[in-house]
């Protein structure tokens, strides 16, 4: 399972930190929250407490109003962020394209 991929001894304290602010990793939400701000060890006490990710994708498009459309989405991780992730923890972030 890929919430226990992420306990990696090297970020424990990280993880630690991250879980007493925002509470055990059980979504993928929580999961690539951690992951975007783990390697920020220098400005840590700060960067814990920043909400990186506010709302998810699915979020947004709730509150977009009926008469609007969406025509097109496409969201993915940078390719360095990506291969840090998969270098510090084994995990494979994947691309997700909706069309509509």
């Amino acid at each position: 399972m890929w919430i226990l991929d992420v306990k990696n001894e090297k970020y424990a304290d990280k993880l630690k930190d991250y879980e007493t602010v925002w509470g055990k990793i059980s979504t993928q939400h929580d999961l690539v929250h951690y992951l975007l701000k783990y390697k920020y060890t220098e400005n840590w006490k700060r960067e814990v407490r920043e909400n990186y990710v506010p709302i998810t994708v699915e979020q947004l498009l709730e509150i977009i109003p009926d008469s609007y459309e969406v025509t097109y989405l496409d969201h993915f991780t940078l390719p360095y962020i990506a291969w840090q992730i998969k270098n510090d923890f084994g995990i494979e972030l994947t691309r997700q394209r909706i069309l509509s």
